[in-house]
């Protein structure tokens, strides 16, 4: 597992580095490719590339405030690049593999006396941070619609604590049994 991950470590860096068309017109290719062969090709795959398009325009727009229309185009084909490999390598291996192959990597860290465990385990919960932090938003709106509470700035500022205090219990119960079904499965 080591290895995978240091093989998408390098191949997020080399994505990033080359600025031959060509290399990244064969990475595109290769990307394609490693999603039809591990069949990762479905309906989930075209959500999180619409998700993440505003954010691929943000950047290609920053882009272009300091740079040309070509190179801010190169930029955000590069992010495209590296979202779909990361797609398709989080949905290749498990989070405990993930977790385990992280353990190794961090190994060396032991000679200063940090545990290379706690640092995966940290890893592995921002990992999935962010998917745990969509859906308690999207119950929060269900929450918010079934007590007739419609959000708007007005009630961001006459209701805020119970919204808050609300979404961040549950968000903080998410995280932590994310961790203790880590630790249950023998991870520590």
């Amino acid at each position: 597992m080591i290895f995978a991950i240091l093989f998408f470590i390098a191949y997020s860096l080399f994505v990033f580095l080359i600025n031959n068309l060509i290399v990244l017109a064969i990475c595109t290719g290769f990307n394609i490719i490693l999603a039809i062969v591990f069949k990762k090709i479905t309906k989930r795959y075209f959500v999180m590339l619409l998700k993440n398009m505003p954010f691929i325009l943000m950047v290609f727009v920053l882009n272009l405030i300091f740079d040309t229309l070509f190179a801010s185009l190169v930029v955000a084909w590069k992010i495209l690049i590296v979202l779909n490999f990361s797609y398709v390598f989080a949905k290749i291996f498990t989070n405990t593999q993930i977790a385990n192959g992280l353990s190794q990597l961090f190994c060396p860290l032991k000679v200063f006396k940090v545990n290379p465990d706690s640092i995966a385990i940290m890893i592995v919960v921002a990992l999935n941070f962010i998917s745990i932090f969509e859906n308690e938003i999207k119950t929060l709106g269900k929450t918010l619609k079934a007590r007739n509470i419609k959000l708007s700035f007005k009630t961001v500022f006459t209701k805020t604590p119970a919204i808050f205090t609300m979404f961040f219990a549950r968000l903080f119960r998410r995280t932590n049994e994310l961790e203790l079904s880590l630790k249950a499965r023998g991870y520590e």
